[in-house]
Order: C-alpha cells, then sequence, then structure tokens
C-alpha cells in the first residue's frame, strides 16, 4: 500500500485551552464522504471515523493525500477546518520536485475490462520512488466492488507490472502500491490497465503518478 499522510493537531478552544477527548470527524472535501482514517503509515491499522482524541487534546491519523473538512467536537464546543491540504509533498525538498516528471492518466465515462490507456513515453532516465510518493487515485463514481488497477512498465517487447493503483468498493478515492523503487530509461513506456474482469459501476476514474530523476 500507498505511504499515507499524517495530520496531527492538539484540539484547543478560541483561548488555547485544550479540549480533552474531542470527537474528531474527517470528510473527503470534495465528495463530502466519511474519510478512511488509519494508525499506521501503510494503512494497514484502520481506525474509527469519527475518532477521539486524548486526554491532552492531541488527535493523530494517516490518510491519503488530499484536501478535507475536518470537525471537531465536544461538549458546549465546535470548531471547523475547511479545505485542509493533508500530503506528503512537504517531505521533500524542492530540489527533489525541480525535475520531476508529473503523469496524468485518465478515462471519461467507464472503462472497458481490459481496457490499457495510451502509453506515455519516457523521454529520460527517472524512477518512480517506493511507495509512489505524491500519487493519486480517484474516481468521480465509486465502484461496486474493489477495483484494482494495474500499471505496467513497456521495455522493448517485455511489459512488467510495476505497481496498482486500488479503490474500495464505495470509495472515491484510493491508494497506489508501489513495493520498491522503479528506474524508467529513454523509451521506456507506462501506463495502466484496467481489471478483468471487472466492477462497471466505476467512472471517470484519473490517477496521477510523479516521476523523479
Amino acid at each position: 500500500m500507498a505511504k499515507l499522510a499524517r495530520f496531527q493537531r492538539t484540539i484547543t478552544d478560541d483561548e488555547g485551552n485544550i479540549i480533552q477527548n474531542a470527537s474528531v470527524e474527517v470528510r473527503n472535501e470534495m465528495t463530502g464522504n466519511l474519510a478512511s482514517l488509519f494508525s499506521d503509515r501503510t494503512g494497514l491499522a484502520a481506525i474509527g471515523n469519527p475518532m477521539a482524541a486524548t486526554d491532552e487534546g492531541f488527535a493523530a491519523f494517516y490518510i491519503v493525500g488530499g484536501a478535507y473538512r475536518i470537525l471537531a467536537t465536544a461538549a458546549g464546543f465546535s470548531r471547523e477546518w475547511r479545505h485542509e491540504g493533508i500530503g506528503t509533498a512537504g517531505e521533500y525538498d524542492a530540489s527533489n520536485l525541480l525535475f520531476a516528471l508529473p503523469l496524468w492518466f485518465g478515462f471519461s465515462d467507464k472503462p472497458g475490462a481490459g481496457e490499457q490507456h495510451p502509453p506515455f513515453d519516457i523521454p529520460f532516465a527517472y524512477f518512480l520512488p517506493e511507495d509512489a510518493p505524491l500519487a493519486l487515485n480517484r474516481a468521480r463514481t465509486a465502484p461496486t466492488l474493489e477495483f484494482i488497477v494495474s500499471i505496467v512498465r513497456k521495455r522493448g517487447a517485455v511489459v512488467m507490472e510495476i505497481a496498482t493503483a486500488t479503490i474500495d468498493a464505495g470509495e472515491n478515492e484510493g491508494v497506489i502500491a508501489c513495493p520498491a523503487e522503479v528506474e524508467f530509461i529513454a523509451g521506456d513506456q507506462i501506463y495502466p490497465i484496467m481489471p478483468d474482469p471487472h466492477d462497471a459501476t466505476l467512472a471517470d476514474w484519473s490517477m496521477t503518478l510523479v516521476l523523479r530523476r
């Protein structure tokens, strides 16, 4: 599973007083849906949403990067943060991204089972970091079953799966799993392949990857 972003904050009122055991609800700003929260960076240990802050008012969780609406409530207290950007970009120095190559793939409407997206030709030597930081994997219409897209690298006649993009049933956003760093040379191609068979409910799927030099 992809490396998730971390959110952490001490919940206080306008006077700076700590709010103990506040209930913290997290929703996707775009869809309004409750987000999937985790207690670990790899997304293997799910936690509830809403979640509870500690006696010291501290709230922390891991989440897929994006914009979120966060609501903290307690007896006589309510505070909301809108368009809260949570992501892993802050972990990287600007020099890491100066020569980055952002890639976007997408299907309007419903992709066919086993359909291949037109490939992107890699112009220079790049690499996709382990866990694919800065990656996005979304669908405007959520699948009714788990939807797993294969991401492949083609070098000459050799096609190899390098990562997967998964969206869980009923979710609009998913994760990208890249178990090891992947190197590209000039002339390589990269493209996603839809699952076959697959859930035909999903529509308007898109994915962003960032390759680095």
